[in-house]
């Protein structure tokens, strides 16, 4: 088991940093797509609003060159009535069928000859963008953000080779913004500077003004817990906001050509990044919870492939120390090499190891006994032989002290066996000054290992002298 704990913790390491690895890697590859993403929606903003200028463009173009539009009807008050009383069959089609809220008609001298607005529409100070039509005997369109933002167009009427006026379409940035909501997927919204925002669609820390957005629902409340805008550089900045538990990306985009872009009109792109998130997590989470289910599966066939195996090394590491009590049936009993096996693996060779241990010892046992057993009837015999023997047989150590003394000496001595510790050899010897002296000298001999036997004679002294 501390084998499996151990690969265990070793695998849920592995899992996590590759997981780590994985979400670093897809959070990389989202940041590198969120960039191209919103270099192109800032690129299909601005296309959006040229092509909505070009279109509008290219109707006001084609409202000069009607046939019914000439020089001469600039020329009269009568021209001038009959001009606008044209124009009128055409007012109510343009403003219902294709959102135009205004349409103005300039004399050549760059004077308003007719104009025709919806409510509520005040006048635009353009007379530079007239002149210019005018003057360069060409098309332009521009945008105009005051209160409101306001996409103009402007073409030449041209009669005999010369201009004769021009005509101006102005139409709002509606379209705009629900034509890249229809596109992309994003939002989109049109922001002015005011002197002091107020009401609801008021951005008043940023003193900016809503004036249009898709799902306004929703990203009202988002654009208002803004405090202050990023730093255009160039033409567009972006930043990162969490709101209502989601995640959105904004970027903002001059509308304006002017030098001070931060007060200038701003387009805003509002991304949703929240599902985008949410799939980043779910695949690291998923690939997570797979890994996971994997190392435990691994580990499960892993503890399944090494049960038998452990089982075997087991049951032999316990029957190993019943040979020190001697045991061996029983060892090899608990052992039970497998009758069936293709390949020896290491627990067989432990296994047959410790067989053949059991059965080398057994014989060294039995070896023993037998040799114990033969000790012990020469330990007899010697000991009947002292016992028996009539000649006195004892021993001592090297200083002369007795250790033991044969019944037949312990006779003739007069000493009992509780009486020798102490007692010394050359008591047993009458002294008369050589023998002592001699047998002193022979013991020393011997001991030393220089002789291996002595002979000498003396008279033996009892106990009693």
């Amino acid at each position: 088991w501390k084998i499996l704990l151990i690969l265990g913790g070793v695998m849920l390491s592995v899992n996590g940093a590759l997981s780590w690895l994985h979400f670093h890697d897809l959070t990389r590859r989202f940041e590198e797509q969120r960039t191209a993403t919103r270099e192109r929606l800032v690129e299909q903003a601005f296309a959006l609003r040229t092509d909505f200028g070009l279109r509008l463009q290219a109707l006001a173009g084609m409202l000069a060159a009607l046939d019914s539009v000439g020089a001469g009807l600039f020329q009269t008050p009568a021209g001038n009535a009959l001009l606008r009383q044209h124009f009128d069959n055409y007012w109510s089609v343009l403003q219902l069928d294709l959102g135009l809220d205004s349409l103005q008609v300039y004399a050549s001298s760059g004077l308003a000859v007719a104009t025709w607005r919806t409510n509520a529409l005040a006048e635009v100070e353009q007379d530079a963008q007239i002149r210019a039509v005018i003057g360069q005997e060409r098309a332009m369109h521009w945008t105009r953000c005051e209160q409101l933002c306001r996409q103009f167009a402007a073409a030449p009427i041209l009669s005999a080779g010369r201009v004769a006026g021009a005509v101006v379409l102005g139409s709002s940035l509606a379209d705009v913004v629900v034509s890249f909501h229809r596109l992309s997927g994003a939002d989109l919204g049109v922001l002015v500077p005011v002197a002091k925002p107020a009401g609801k669609n008021a951005l008043s820390a940023l003193g900016l003004e809503v004036i249009g957005l898709s799902n306004a629902e929703r990203n009202l409340p988002l654009l208002q817990q803004l405090t202050a805008l990023p730093t255009l550089r160039g033409e567009s900045a972006w930043r990162k906001l969490l709101y209502g538990g989601r995640e959105f990306e904004l970027s903002f985009l001059a509308l304006d050509a002017r030098d001070d872009a931060q007060s200038s009109a701003l387009l805003v792109v509002v991304d949703d990044l929240t599902q985008a998130r949410a799939d980043i997590d779910k695949s690291v989470l998923d690939r997570l919870l797979g890994e996971l289910a994997a190392s435990l599966f691994s580990l499960l066939l892993l503890a399944l492939l090494v049960h038998a195996p452990l089982q075997r090394m087991t049951r032999a590491v316990r029957a190993i120390p019943l040979l020190g009590l001697s045991a061996f049936p029983e060892v090899r009993e608990r052992i039970s090499p497998r009758a069936r096996r293709l390949v020896d693996d290491e627990i067989d060779s432990l296994d047959k190891a410790a067989i053949d241990l059991s059965h080398r010892l057994e014989n060294l046992e039995n070896d023993v006994a037998a040799h114990l057993q033969d000790i012990s009837v020469e330990r007899d015999f010697s000991k009947l032989l002292l016992d028996t023997a009539h000649v006195i047989i004892l021993t001592q150590s090297t200083d002369g002290e007795i250790l033991t003394l044969n019944p037949h000496g312990q006779k003739m001595s007069g000493w009992r066996e509780e009486d020798l510790p102490g007692k010394r050899f050359s008591e047993l010897v009458r002294p008369d000054g050589s023998s002592e002296l001699a047998i002193a000298q022979a013991v020393q001999e011997i001991a030393a290992g220089e002789r291996q036997h002595v002979q000498l004679e003396s008279i033996l002294a009892s106990s009693n002298g």
